[in-house]
């Protein structure tokens, strides 16, 4: 017999995520129009632009525009993947922590990309286009705070569920020099952010008053209400099953949160309008998630050296019927 579950979450609690993809994949689209490509050479920004002509907004311009398909599939692939951190900051933070990304790592770019035609190293004419730069720097979020929950060796090398992630950023990062040093400034810039060196993320973020316009103005638009129900047969491997069961984990402690919050909370730029509904999801979600039994020692001492608490570590193997997996699902939902 079927059991009602939820599809995959898609693009529910990530408006930030959904706006980016949204304009990266329309302004790459209408570069291809005739009438537009007249403008392409506006698209596109030099250290030169930058440093002697002062055109900021061609770097900012630039950013926010792929130059061609290949790219914007790579890149808007990336972002989706990487969709996860703004459910975990929720989206106030998230946006301010991409402004922070974007400011340091722009910076660093134009550094590197001038020193080294200052040196004759290379001869870089133009930056990089698109947001990989904001990309870079949330792989190493990627890297320390998403672990590889199962791995095959492939020739001695293991492959998991995040190698087909890394493949794509090598390949997005390898196309040109101007690339490799978007990507090491990205990188550089991750480092910077995920530590907040000099407290970088407490000075470069989104004001408050521009998050409760945009919410006002735009919330209905750019949010997506939660997935609906439907009868879905259990997967036919293995590894299916086990995708369908850290899906339902994560929206039934998505849920679970969005009940326990504090009603003045502002983490969201773009607060979902449904809390009524979510609240009675996340009651029955929270219920069919509950599992006794003790908890396995072992699994504690784990995921307690991954960095989380211990009191949460209980919780959720208790919650997961000490399923390892779901476990450290459950607690990346709820940090």
């Amino acid at each position: 017999m079927a059991t009602l579950v939820y599809n995959s979450l898609g693009f529910y609690k990530i408006p930030i995520t959904k706006t980016l993809l949204s304009s990266l994949m329309l302004s790459c689209g209408a570069l291809h129009v005739p009438i537009v490509a007249n403008y392409r050479h506006l698209m596109v920004c030099s250290v030169n632009d930058i440093l002697f002509r002062h055109q900021l907004w061609r770097l900012m311009v630039s950013k926010m525009v792929f130059a061609d398909m290949k790219d914007m599939v790579c890149g808007c692939l990336l972002l989706y993947y990487l969709r996860v951190f703004e459910r975990r900051f929720g989206s106030n933070k998230y946006s301010s922590y991409l402004l922070a990304c974007f400011t340091i790592s722009s910076l660093l770019e134009v550094s590197l990309v001038w020193a080294l035609n200052a040196l004759n190293v290379t001869d870089i004419e133009y930056l990089t286009p698109g947001p990989f730069n904001i990309i870079f720097a949330l792989f190493v979020n990627y890297y320390f705070d998403v672990p590889a929950l199962h791995s095959t060796p492939f020739l001695g090398i293991p492959i998991n569920a995040k190698s087909l992630t890394y493949l794509l950023g090598l390949q997005a990062m390898i196309s040109t020099n101007s690339s490799i040093v978007c990507a090491v400034s990205g990188l550089v810039t991750g480092f910077i952010c995920r530590w907040n060196v000099f407290h970088v993320c407490d000075i470069i973020k989104v004001p408050k008053c521009v998050a409760s316009v945009v919410s006002k103005v735009l919330g209905g638009l750019l949010c997506s209400g939660p997935p609906a129900e439907s009868p879905i047969q259990m997967g036919a491997t293995f590894e299916i099953q086990r995708q369908q069961q850290i899906e339902l984990a994560e929206q039934q402690m998505l849920f679970s949160r969005f009940a326990e919050m504090n009603p003045r909370n502002d983490s969201n730029v773009f607060p979902n309008r449904r809390q009524n509904d979510l609240s009675a999801q996340s009651s029955s979600a929270s219920a069919n998630s509950e599992a006794s039994g003790s908890t396995n020692a072992e699994h504690v001492t784990t995921l307690v050296e991954m960095g989380f608490s211990r009191q949460n570590v209980v919780r959720a193997l208790q919650r997961s019927n000490n399923d390892m997996n779901l476990a450290t699902n459950i607690l990346l939902s709820e940090s």
